[in-house]
């Protein structure tokens, strides 16, 4: 159905952004749903990567799909007080969406890649400003070989 869809956007001329919301399906979202963050209750970041790696081989014979969205609205997982205590950061945000994003790359090099950020996206700081996202790391352009 997926494929069928594409295909007829894509005859209409419009093109499609293919988005991971949430890893077990339900309505989306709240912080205590499972599927808030990195090793969430629901969100296996392995099968994530693995996922996304299926999705970008698989999308490469549809030519509507251009952009993919990683992970939308990433938040705190407030029902799991150590995962928020000691992983909700940007640390260990950009240790999964750079990995991700350079799996991705490696298979489907044609995707826009979209990085959701902190606090259902609401919270882009310090990304935009190059500030220190701990332990002296730094986003940036030079991160990602394919940047250009």
């Amino acid at each position: 159905v997926y494929d069928a869809v594409a295909n007829e956007c894509y005859s209409q001329g419009i093109y499609v952004h293919l988005d991971n919301h949430v890893s077990k399906a339900s309505w989306c979202c709240s912080t205590t749903d499972g599927n808030a963050w990195f090793g969430d209750t629901y969100f296996n970041v392995s099968n994530w990567h693995r996922g996304w790696k299926y999705m970008a081989e698989h999308v490469k014979s549809l030519p509507a799909v251009k952009s993919i969205g990683m992970r939308n609205e990433l938040r705190s997982p407030d029902d799991n007080t150590t995962l928020a205590d000691d992983t909700y950061n940007w640390e260990t945000w950009y240790s999964n969406m750079v990995e991700n994003a350079n799996q991705v790359h490696s298979v489907n090099s044609d995707l826009l890649l979209f990085f959701s950020c902190l606090n259902y996206d609401v919270t882009l700081s310090p990304i935009p400003t190059a500030s220190d996202l701990g332990d002296g790391t730094v986003f940036k352009k030079s991160d990602f070989d394919f940047a250009d």
